[in-house]
Formats: C-alpha cells, sequence, structure tokens
C-alpha cells in the first residue's frame, strides 16, 4: 500500500519539506552543501596518510569509499580508515572501517554513513603499500549535543 504524506515545518512557505533520497534515507533538513570527492594514496606502510581534517562545529559523513590496491601490492593489503587527534598519527581513538583488498583490486562501498565525530581527523593506514582511497561524503553542523542540524 503506497500512501500520499507530505511533511512540512508549516510555516507555509514550502521552504522546508522533508523528502526520501534515491538511498531511501528520509531528509528532514536542507542538504549537504560541502560535498566532496578526496583521493588518498597509501604508499608507505605504517604512516597516517590524512584523508580530511575537521571542520569546526561540523562532522564528516562518509558516503562512500573506492579502494584500490595496485599491482605492488603483494596479495592482499589491509586498510584501516580511523579517527584521531592529529592528520599524522597512527593512533586510532576509533576505528571507522577496516578492509582487505588484493592485488589489482579495487572494492566500491556504496552507500555509506559513516559519521566522524566533531574535531577528529579521518586517517588511514595500510600494510601494503600502494592503495588509493576515494573518499565521498560531506561536512554536516552539529548542534551542542553533538547530533547533526
Amino acid at each position: 500500500m503506497t500512501l500520499d504524506v507530505n511533511i512540512s515545518d508549516g510555516s507555509g512557505s514550502g521552504r522546508h519539506k522533508a523528502r526520501v533520497t534515491h538511498n531511501g534515507e528520509l531528509i528532514v533538513r536542507d542538504a549537504a552543501k560541502f560535498s566532496t570527492a578526496i583521493r588518498t594514496i597509501l604508499d608507505g606502510t605504517g604512516t597516517a596518510f590524512n584523508i580530511t581534517p575537521p571542520k569546526a562545529g561540523s562532522n564528516y559523513i562518509v558516503t562512500g569509499l573506492l579502494v584500490n590496491a595496485d599491482k605492488s601490492v603483494t596479495a592482499t593489503a589491509v586498510v584501516e580508515i580511523y579517527e584521531s587527534s592529529s592528520a599524522t598519527s597512527t593512533i586510532q581513538d576509533k576505528g571507522v572501517i577496516t578492509i582487505d583488498v588484493t592485488k589489482n583490486t579495487t572494492i566500491p562501498l556504496f552507500p555509506l554513513r559513516l559519521i566522524v565525530s566533531e574535531g577528529a581527523f579521518l586517517n588511514a593506514e595500510t600494510d601494503d603499500a600502494t592503495v588509493n582511497i576515494t573518499t565521498l561524503g560531506y561536512f554536516t553542523q552539529v548542534d551542542h549535543l553533538g547530533e547533526e542540524n
């Protein structure tokens, strides 16, 4: 059964209407204005590679990942994406995702909704160079309770 429903803020302006994305998410606020596609090359082992620095008062929302292990990977590379307190730190404050990717393979991970904490750097490291990561996402403002507005 299908219901025809209209959800709005009641102001009568029609400016703030809820909608459903192509991924089936109910959006009840303005869509993000700062979408990004960031390519990060992990060309060393035991090294932190910064994907994106924090933005004051915002969370970074990861909506997709493309992870590629090139032909120089020996067999399988373990890629760890994590939150950290600095762009160069290999200390993981909070793990976001760990992926095993084999030589000459690309793994697409869509759709995602991984929320990076306010004030955290999003970093990655691998145990076998060379791995390429393309991160899709956007920044969204947070309120004082740490929730999205």
